[in-house]
């Protein structure tokens, strides 16, 4: 997972053997001192200079995966809808 964030957007990109490999995702949210807070329901795939809504499936998968990603490292993605 490659993460880049501003102060009010993230962008993730999955790699490897993560769930939806080679897509980006990016969220609105706020940049804390330690991770991100990113409202899920903004979600929205990059594809080629457009932008697309995920679904409510794949919002629970890209959930899922970040999560799970959180249990591995330092900085922390949380989901303020919740």
């Amino acid at each position: 997972m490659k993460i880049r964030f501003y102060s009010d957007l993230i962008k993730i990109s999955f790699t490897n053997n993560e769930s939806y490999c080679g897509k980006t995702v990016r969220m609105l949210g706020e940049a804390l001192d330690d991770g991100f807070d990113a409202a899920l329901s903004t979600a929205e795939w990059e594809l080629e200079n457009k932008r697309v809504a995920l679904s409510d499936l794949e919002r629970d998968v890209v959930r899922k995966t970040i999560e799970d990603c959180n249990c591995n490292s330092d900085f922390k993605i949380l989901f303020m809808d919740e």
